[in-house]
C-alpha cells in the first residue's frame, strides 16, 4: 500500500511538471509562431459572416466575395493602425518635448499643496516644499535618466515592432484567405487526424477557460482604453491616447486596476482647484471599474474562482518570463495550468474551469 501511494505522488508529480514546464515553454516558444495563425483562424470566422451577408444581396462567388471582404477589413485594420502610430509617436515626441514645462506645472501645484499643509499644520510657510523637494530631487534626476533611455530603447524597438506586426498582418490575412477558399479540404485532414477527438476535446475546453478569457481580457481592456480616451480629449488633453494606453494596461492588472492612476490625480487636481477635472478623473475611474465589473462576467460566461493572489502573482510571473506580454499571458498559463492538471491528474484544484 505505501509502495502504491509513492507512485501515485511521483506520477502526480512528474505530470504536474511536466503540465507547467510545457505550458510555459509552449506560450513562450511555440505560441509566437502560431500567433499569425491563430489571428488568421479569427479573421475568417469574421469574414464567413460578412461573405454570407454579402452574397445574400449581391450575386458573387465566393472567391470573389472573400477576396472583397478580406480587402475591405485590411484597408480597415491599415488605417487604423496608421493613425494609432502616428497619434502614438507624435504624443510620445510632444511629452518628451514639453517635459520641463509639466515639470514645472507638477512642481507648482506641489508648492500650493504644501502651502495649504503648512497653514493647516500650522508650520513656517514653505517648510513642507522643503522636505519634500529634498526628498524627490534624487529621484527626480534618476527619473529624467530613465526617460532618456527608455526613449533612446523605444524609438530603435519601434521600427522591429512595426516590422514584425506588418510580417504577422500579411501573414494573417493570407492564412485567412486559404483558409475560407479551401476549407472543406481543411477540415477533412483535420476529421481524419487519428488523434481528432482528443485535440478536438482540449480545444474546446481551452476555448471556455484560456482562451475565453484571454478574449475577455482584450475586450475589457479595449472598451476601457476607448473610455479613457475619450475622457481625456474631453479635457483637451494632449496625450489622450498614450495616457488612455498606459492606464488601460494598469487597469488590467489584477488588484490594482485604473484607481491606483486616477484616484490620486483627482484628488490632488481638487485640491487644486480644477473642480472639472478632478470630477471628470473620478468618474473616470468609476466608468472604467463599472466596464469591467458589467463586461467580465457576461464575455466569460462564469467565474474562473481563481483568486486575485494567484492572479496577481501570475501577472508577475508573467511580466518575468514573457516580457510585457506577461499581463495577459501570465494569467492566461495558470488558468491552462489548472485546466491540464484537472484533465490529467484528477487533481480537484477547486475552481470551477
Amino acid at each position: 500500500m505505501p509502495s502504491n501511494f509513492t507512485r501515485q505522488k511521483a506520477s502526480f508529480s512528474i505530470i504536474l511538471i511536466l503540465c507547467v514546464l510545457g505550458t510555459i515553454l509552449g506560450l513562450k516558444y511555440l505560441l509566437p509562431l502560431f500567433l499569425p495563425f491563430l489571428f488568421s483562424f479569427w479573421i475568417a470566422r469574421l469574414c464567413s459572416r460578412m461573405v454570407r451577408f454579402i452574397q445574400k444581396w449581391v450575386p458573387l462567388s465566393q472567391k470573389t466575395a472573400v477576396f472583397l471582404c478580406l480587402m475591405i477589413l485590411l484597408c480597415g485594420v491599415l488605417i487604423f493602425l496608421c493613425w494609432f502610430f502616428y497619434t502614438f509617436y507624435q504624443q510620445t515626441k510632444d511629452l518628451v518635448l514639453h517635459y520641463p514645462k509639466l515639470l514645472s506645472e507638477c512642481a507648482q501645484g506641489g508648492r500650493s499643496i504644501c502651502q495649504h499643509c503648512d497653514r493647516l499644520l500650522h508650520l513656517d510657510s514653505g517648510t513642507s516644499y522643503s522636505f519634500l523637494s529634498a526628498q524627490m530631487e534624487s529621484s527626480m534626476r534618476q527619473l529624467e535618466t530613465s526617460i532618456l533611455s527608455i526613449a533612446a530603447r523605444c524609438s530603435i524597438s519601434l521600427i522591429r515592432i512595426l516590422a514584425k506586426s506588418g510580417l504577422i498582418l500579411f501573414l494573417s490575412f493570407l492564412g485567412a484567405w486559404l483558409i475560407m477558399t479551401d476549407s472543406g479540404r481543411l477540415q477533412k485532414d483535420y476529421r481524419s487526424c487519428p488523434l481528432f477527438r482528443d485535440i478536438h476535446r482540449i480545444l474546446k475546453k481551452l476555448s471556455m477557460t484560456g482562451i475565453a478569457y484571454l478574449k475577455m481580457e482584450c475586450i475589457v481592456t479595449f472598451f476601457v482604453f476607448l473610455i479613457l480616451c475619450c475622457g481625456f480629449s474631453l479635457l483637451t488633453n494632449p496625450y489622450a491616447l498614450l495616457l488612455g494606453i498606459c492606464i488601460a494596461v494598469i487597469d488590467a492588472l489584477p488588484i490594482l486596476g485604473s484607481g491606483i492612476v486616477l484616484i490620486p490625480w483627482g484628488i490632488f487636481s481638487l485640491l487644486r482647484g480644477r473642480l472639472s477635472t478632478g470630477i471628470t478623473l473620478l468618474l473616470l475611474c468609476f466608468s472604467c471599474w463599472l466596464i469591467r465589473q458589467y463586461l467580465e462576467p457576461r464575455l466569460l460566461g462564469k467565474n474562473l474562482g481563481v483568486p486575485s493572489l494567484y492572479m496577481l502573482t501570475a501577472v508577475y510571473a508573467g511580466l518575468k518570463i514573457y516580457g510585457i506580454t506577461g499581463i495577459l499571458l501570465g494569467p492566461l498559463t495558470i488558468i491552462l495550468i489548472l485546466f491540464l492538471c484537472q484533465e490529467y491528474t484528477g487533481w480537484d484544484t477547486g475552481q470551477s474551469l
